[in-house]
């Protein structure tokens, strides 16, 4: 039974990865592109906004997913969460160099509603 809701809590996250991909990628380039690295940085932005929201899951699933599941999970975003702060900073560091943690916290769940509306219309359109 654990292992079966460790499963299904990984297919959500890889879920909440590849749903979030198009709308994140037509979402970055609405104004000039910046290329790949400003691209994934929307990406994985995106993600993590949906992430908290699995986090929660986990939360309140811990009994069946465990303590150390949990904890690498939540390993898994604060490194995924300083390592897309820093690529943000590099991005679009000179467009806006005063973006804190806080701020980026916030804007990530923002990204991922931005996502999440633009997936359809970002997959149906043409190129």
């Amino acid at each position: 039974m654990k292992q079966k809701e460790k499963l299904r809590f990984l297919f959500l996250t890889l879920g909440v990865l590849m749903i979030t991909q198009p709308g994140a990628i037509a979402f970055a380039n609405f104004d000039i592109p910046y290329g790949f690295y400003k691209d994934l940085t929307v990406w994985l932005s995106a993600y993590l906004g949906g992430a908290v929201i699995l986090g929660i899951y986990g939360l309140l699933k811990r009994r069946e997913l465990g303590f150390r599941f949990l904890s690498l999970y939540g390993l898994h975003y604060v490194v995924l969460f300083v390592f897309t702060y820093f690529l943000n900073l590099k991005v679009i560091g000179e467009i806006n160099p005063i973006i804190s943690i806080t701020d980026f916290f916030f804007l990530t769940f923002l990204s991922f509603q931005l996502s999440i509306m633009l997936s359809l219309p970002a997959i149906f359109s043409p190129p």
